[in-house]
């Protein structure tokens, strides 16, 4: 598949591209693949919660109703 790009201006306005769908949708693939790896980084750096705490924590709240 040849990847072909065509730019496109119009009188008065800011230029565009067009691609293939194929491309575009690669495109997308692609940026949602690094919006996720963002989100996997940025909660790597939040404190971890033992799961026996929670729990704790859970029937401490409870039990106060």
């Amino acid at each position: 598949m040849a990847s072909s790009s065509y730019t496109i201006e119009l009188k008065g306005e800011k230029p565009f591209v067009v691609i293939r769908l194929k491309q575009y949708e690669a495109m997308l693939e692609y940026m949602d693949e690094l919006e996720d790896r963002a989100d996997i980084k940025e909660r790597s750096i939040e404190e971890n919660i033992l799961w026996t705490e929670v729990k704790k924590a859970i029937k401490k709240k409870l039990s106060k109703k």
